[in-house]
């Protein structure tokens, strides 16, 4: 409907995150890990991390990010021509991915800057009124996890 007459696909429903990390969303989340143990000079697994003062809070609003985009692609890729939900990822892609080849002190630097700059890209087409912040900077986690940006570090 959306690429014949050009009608919103409507909003998405809200994603839902799991207590645990699924291991659909493990490669993102490693290098999460990876990350906060970088900037404290440790190794953190994902009990350490969600108990974390600083980084459970942080994880915890990643993986609400995550999901928010999960959602959204599902819900497009249903109701709308897949090749909007993968203009939108490109989009998005693009407009981070210099961001995210600066140099930074830290992987959790870089994760923060990338974040903050997803945040404010304008992506264009049918998907884009309905892409707020935390889609935007969920698909940079999806990124992550499939592997077309290979690392935070």
């Amino acid at each position: 409907m959306a690429a014949m007459f050009g009608t919103d696909p409507g909003k998405p429903p809200e994603g839902v995150v799991p207590l645990a990390v699924a291991q659909r969303e493990a490669r993102y989340a490693i290098e999460l890990f990876l990350a906060y143990g970088e900037k404290d000079g440790c190794t953190y697994s994902e009990d350490d991390v969600v108990v974390h003062t600083v980084h459970g809070p942080h994880f915890s609003e990643q993986r609400e990010r995550f999901y928010t985009a999960d959602e959204f692609r599902r819900h497009y890729r249903d109701n709308t021509l897949g090749a909007e939900m993968a203009a939108l990822e490109d989009e998005v892609y693009h407009g981070i991915i210099q961001k995210h080849r600066e140099k930074y002190a830290t992987a959790l630097d870089r994760v923060e800057a990338v974040m903050g700059h997803a945040a404010v890209i304008s992506p264009t087409g049918p998907l884009a009124v309905h892409a707020r912040v935390q889609v935007r900077q969920g698909i940079c986690h999806h990124l992550v996890n499939d592997e077309r940006i290979k690392s935070w570090k």
